[in-house]
């Protein structure tokens, strides 16, 4: 798959199931193979295997997908060590966390899709609300936020959790 993904190339760590502070890679590959066992809805590897007929167009779906997410947030592409330290630093934007929750969305196109059907919110729908500033009040409550839904001021400063990472650990 990641030879489809220009973004992925160089960008999966293939050696440890860590990602480093030192590592400018985006995704390991044991979080990239549970992305694709998410959109592939396989639960059980000795039960619910692809047919061979179907890996190259799911890889090519999630490529495609992951590109997506990379013109909206190009955080997730190829970054020079001190941007990704920084990012990680301010945002889950490429935590393993939010890697599943793109896997789901992208799971809900691709079933939709092997049913024959064209979904009406397509994953790009799904997304572009991850590419800026949001802003989020009901009335007068007084919960309100606003910036940008991946940063830590957004998820984290409101509940008074100033490291990021134990946050995301947190919400998982």
């Amino acid at each position: 798959m990641t030879e489809h993904a220009p973004s992925l190339i160089g960008n999966v760590n293939k050696v440890t199931d860590r990602l480093a502070a030192s590592n400018t890679q985006v995704i390991t590959l044991s979080t990239l193979r549970e992305m694709v066992k998410t959109v592939a809805g396989i639960r059980d590897e000795m039960k619910d295997g692809l047919a061979d007929d179907e890996t190259e167009p799911l890889a090519l779906f999630i490529a495609e997908r992951y590109e997506d997410l990379v013109e909206v947030r190009p955080e997730l592409g190829s970054l020079p060590l001190v941007e990704r330290k920084k990012v990680r630093g301010e945002s889950l934007v490429d935590s393993g966390t939010m890697m599943h929750g793109y896997a789901g969305l992208m799971r809900q196109e691709w079933v939709l899709r092997q049913k024959g059907h064209d979904p009406a919110k397509r994953f790009l729908d799904w997304i572009e609300p991850l590419s800026g500033e949001l802003l989020y009040k009901d009335g007068d409550d007084e919960e309100a936020w606003e910036g940008d839904f991946v940063r830590h001021e957004a998820l984290c400063n409101r509940a008074g959790v100033e490291d990021l990472r134990r946050c995301a650990v947190a919400a998982a």
